[in-house]
């Protein structure tokens, strides 16, 4: 296959392609969306529909999946969906939109999950602009429990087209807190997930880290050829979208969509060993959600400040700096061979800026992620997430009425649109 995603094809791990008939157009942005057991999903596609006019050529591919291991009643409710979207489709291909649906039945469990199927649908998308020699498409991440914006798709294909140096976004997203298809329990321990999400963010930008990005698989965009350099997305049955999202950081210039916004459902699930639904439930049974100490940002944020300096410092005086931070600090960074890529990040850079972004390559987000559940462990356990996200924000000077899991959220959410 030539064109732009040549190479991607030729080198890379890909999906068979799914054998869709070529929308008549030129997309303006193809949506993916991965689903399993998912019974509401023909009214966000009927959203999105309603969101396509000749200013806005839309392609939705829904790529259905489930495994060998699932119970029949979740087999039965994706046959069930499989045939809606496909009565679906049959009236909503006009001019301007285009449905496309796959079901991938009975996968052995290695193959089946949400990373699979984003890849299959965001695979599809690059083969559909590769026709069209179209490497900026945009591709659009979403999940089938999702509600969306009123503008939405106007909003995120507006953005692209204002920022063209970008490679991608991620979208803003704000949980359901309030409502009657869920209990008040529900409602409170999602905003308490939410308010982890952002105070976890915002802690990484207090501590200095240029990439604090949320990392939601609902709630991102990219173009084409970005998705092709960076290898495509990961297969991965929980966490894809963080994995991809960070290694896109390294790679590319990005920004942040506030006007769209993506309203992800605070139901309870299992489906996956992390994200929204396990979160809510463990909510739920303990009576709390746990997040990181500010002391491990501290930390982070001292490591951070004289990160620099270690370019010209051997690694007796940068263990020292790092053990007069902390020891907790300086013991991790032994056991995870940091000295050993501080060592090839000086030999492989020529000044001081590009030590500087290749250090931020080393201690990046995932090896943030290991030193504050090892320090969480050992050094500085978990809290109620209320306790350090109110004393971030005093951190931060930014005045909050109240302390509540919901006072604290709104102020949280009016801080990044600010």
């Amino acid at each position: 296959m030539q064109g732009f995603a040549h190479t991607y094809f030729k080198r890379f791990s890909v999906s068979p392609d799914c054998i869709f008939e070529l929308p008549d157009f030129l997309p303006d942005a193809i949506v993916v969306i991965p689903i399993c057991d998912e019974p509401h999903i023909a009214s966000l596609v009927e959203t999105l529909r309603l969101q396509s006019d000749s200013n806005y050529k839309l392609v939705v591919i829904c790529v259905i999946n489930d495994a060998e291991s699932h119970p029949g009643k979740v087999k039965e409710q994706n046959a069930l969906t499989y045939s809606e979207l496909l009565q679906l489709s049959n009236g909503a291909n006009t001019h301007c939109f285009r449905l496309n649906v796959m079901y991938t039945a009975n996968l052995p469990r290695r193959e089946q999950g949400v990373g699979q199927a984003r890849k299959t649908a965001m695979d599809e998308a690059v083969r559909i602009y590769n026709h069209y020699h179209m490497p900026a498409g945009i591709i659009v991440s979403l999940d089938a429990d999702c509600h969306v914006s009123t503008n939405y798709m106007q909003d995120v294909i507006g953005w692209f087209r204002v920022h063209s140096a970008m490679g991608f976004a991620t979208i803003r997203f704000e949980h359901p807190t309030r409502g009657n298809e869920f209990n008040d329990a529900v409602y409170e321990a999602v905003a308490a997930y939410e308010l982890h999400l952002r105070y976890f963010r915002l802690g990484l930008q207090y501590a200095g880290y240029p990439h604090a990005i949320h990392t939601v698989g609902s709630c991102f965009a990219l173009r084409a050829q970005l998705y092709c350099k960076a290898g495509g997305m990961n297969r991965r049955q929980a966490g894809e979208d963080f994995y991809f999202l960070h290694k896109l950081t390294a790679i590319s210039p990005f920004g942040h969509i506030l006007d769209a916004c993506v309203y992800p459902s605070p139901r309870v699930s299992c489906r996956v060993p992390f994200g929204t639904g396990p979160a809510i439930a463990e909510t739920l049974k303990t009576g709390q959600q746990l997040s990181y100490s500010i002391s491990l940002f501290d930390m982070l944020q001292r490591f951070y400040a004289t990160m620099g300096n270690f370019r010209t410092m051997n690694n007796h005086e940068v263990e020292a700096s790092i053990s007069h931070i902390h020891p907790a600090l300086s013991a991790f960074c032994r056991s995870v061979g940091f000295f050993d890529k501080l060592h090839q990040a000086k030999s492989n850079t020529a000044n001081a800026a590009s030590f500087g972004k290749r250090m931020f390559q080393v201690f990046d987000a995932f090896m943030v992620i290991r030193f504050l559940n090892e320090a969480s462990r050992h050094h500085a356990p978990l809290q109620a997430v209320e306790l350090p996200a109110a004393e971030l924000l005093q951190r931060l000077k930014y005045n909050v009425p109240g302390n509540s899991v919901f006072d604290l959220l709104l102020a949280y959410r009016e801080l990044e649109k600010a």
